[in-house]
């Protein structure tokens, strides 16, 4: 193969990695909008932080208190299939301000809106599940977040999350 070749090759490779990386994400903020369930593709070794505490995987994580679903010790997968953030109402926008195809990372600020409802949702396993008066208030959170993909799936995930009125929107201008 020439040179030419070669980096043809390799560019065809790397946009093939940045397609699939933003794939990943892009199916994971539909699934939290949507709700959809095992349709995320996610790497069985997964995890998943918010504002420095591990949220899967974690046996001291039990969002809810102890008589709560304990989803917080559960994997990704089933992290987001239990249904805990159905109150996230719309994901948007999504901007994506950095893909580094060698490293498997795609970094970007995203908006989730939440109207205030429902008061409640149904776990998988454990039934109905009451949310917390602050969850059930409308607001809207924004989360510069990091995902790490390998191989097509997501294996990391960092957020750092911040409370602000509800419809706040970014500034364009």
């Amino acid at each position: 193969m020439t040179v030419q070749g070669q980096r043809d090759y390799t560019r065809r490779l790397a946009s093939c990695s940045r397609r699939y990386s933003i794939t990943s994400q892009d199916k994971y903020f539909e699934a939290l909008e949507k709700t959809l369930t095992d349709s995320v593709p996610f790497d069985e070794a997964c995890n998943r932080v918010e504002n420095g505490l591990a949220n899967t995987n974690n046996d001291s994580a039990d969002f809810g208190g102890t008589s709560g679903p304990g989803v917080g010790r559960l994997g990704c997968r089933d992290n987001l299939n239990s249904m805990r953030r159905r109150y996230i109402t719309l994901s948007s926008p999504h901007r994506l301000l950095s893909v580094d195809e060698e490293r498997g990372i795609v970094f970007g600020v995203f908006l989730f809106h939440q109207d205030g409802g429902p008061e409640q949702t149904g776990v998988p396993g454990y039934g109905e599940y009451q949310y917390s008066a602050l969850t059930r208030r409308p607001f809207t959170t924004v989360l510069p977040e990091m995902f790490k993909i390998r191989d097509g799936k997501i294996l990391r995930i960092e957020a750092t999350m911040a409370s602000l009125p509800c419809g706040s929107r970014p500034n364009r201008d």
